[in-house]
């Protein structure tokens, strides 16, 4: 009997994990396309389901952050950190919202919990971000080289390194990001736009503008090709685009 209950038991929670997985999905989908109220519809779903699901609450506060809604994120961010504490794409995201309520003070509390947790390359660059955002472009720099030197073929920080810096010729930065164009086998169709980017700004840099017009047209063909607004590249909302797990 007992074993039949466990069996029971364990198919509802199968069952409910199964339709969590659905409602973030289609989700998604819907804040891909800008549709934000059928969005939150499915996300607050997922979480009614299971306010403690970790992907729902993280993506939702995504969601919030992303559409300027600070206060949801805010509030989705510190459920998530109550429940994981070491959880660094959490933190992250609350710090990155601390920063847009002023509580600067607080937000830098979150970074230096973050980093005696270890975080991966995606968590530092989203650090470095948070400082650029902020106006500490020395500090931003720290952080967006240390995501490389964590991990050299993750792109997100080379593109956003360009937006504060300017590249030369004999820039390891540079040499570096020649590099992992030649390896792209592994990347998203977002991360790839987001190379040929940074690739373009580097050639303007240093005067070399075929390249450079190369790099930007190859860039706005991946994006026109996979559906992704100009805006979904470019706007300091998308700091927070694709927190990985801790």
């Amino acid at each position: 009997m007992a074993n039949r209950k466990d069996r029971r038991a364990s198919g509802i929670k199968n069952q409910k994990q199964e339709q969590i997985i659905a409602l973030l999905k289609t989700a998604r989908a819907l804040s891909h396309a800008r549709n934000k109220t059928e969005a939150d519809k499915n996300y607050q779903a997922a979480i009614r389901l299971d306010p403690t699901n970790r992907n729902a609450l993280l993506d939702y506060g995504l969601h919030a952050y992303q559409s300027g809604e600070f206060k949801m994120a805010r509030l989705m961010f510190t459920e998530l950190v109550k429940h994981y504490p070491i959880d660094c794409s959490g933190l992250v995201g609350l710090a990155m919202t601390e920063i847009e309520f002023g509580e600067r003070e607080r937000a830098f509390e979150l970074v230096e919990r973050i980093m005696s947790l270890k975080p991966s390359a995606q968590v530092v660059a989203k650090i470095g971000l948070m400082y650029r955002n902020d106006g500490d472009l020395e500090k931003a720099r720290e952080y967006l080289q240390l995501a490389m030197k964590l991990d050299p073929e993750y792109p997100t920080p080379y593109f956003h390194l360009n937006t504060i810096k300017n590249f030369s010729a004999d820039d390891e930065d540079f040499a570096n990001l020649k590099k992992l164009a030649a390896k792209t086998g592994g990347m998203t169709e977002n991360q790839k736009i987001m190379l040929q980017y940074a690739l373009g700004k580097a050639h303007m840099d240093m005067g070399d503008l075929d390249a450079s017009f190369k790099h930007y047209t190859e860039a706005n063909r991946l994006r026109r090709a996979s559906g992704s607004p100009a805006s979904n590249i470019t706007r300091r909302r998308t700091v927070c685009a694709g927190l990985p797990a801790a």
